[in-house]
């Protein structure tokens, strides 16, 4: 379960870095670490490494925690909140990096079906979808 919501988190923040030796295990909680490539599309950007884990979880049925999902929801339904952080973010990375995060994160909603799992085909599309 928490591997899974940290495969989220580092979808949505585009944290395509992550491997075993970068996240912690302490008390059986998981802590990310190394969050360096996080919101970076660089030369070196590949989406398919970006959407690997989400793609292992969609194959194996995996569905993700109905609170993740509905505070998914909530919060991109929620249009104030997202202009607060859009506004804070941007005090600290691109604006470009701050729409691409508000745009993954509709797609993922999108990708969840009825019944909490990951729809494979839309998560494909993922990869392809014109971000930038």
């Amino acid at each position: 379960d928490q591997l899974l919501k940290l495969s989220i988190f580092d979808f949505l923040i585009h944290g395509w870095d992550r491997h075993r030796k970068n996240f912690l295990i302490q008390n059986g909680k998981i802590f990310a670490i190394d969050n360096e490539r996080s919101l970076d599309f660089n030369e070196y950007y590949d989406p398919s490494a970006q959407t690997y884990e989400i793609r292992w979880f969609a194959a194996q049925g995996v569905k993700i925690p109905e609170n993740v999902v509905e505070g998914l929801k909530r919060f991109y339904s929620w249009k104030e909140g997202q202009e607060l952080l859009k506004n804070l973010l941007e005090e600290l990375i691109e604006e470009e990096a701050v729409r691409i995060f508000l745009k993954q994160l509709l797609l993922f909603i999108e990708a969840v079906n009825e019944d909490s799992s990951l729809n494979s085909e839309k998560i494909k599309k993922l990869e392809q979808a014109q971000l930038y």
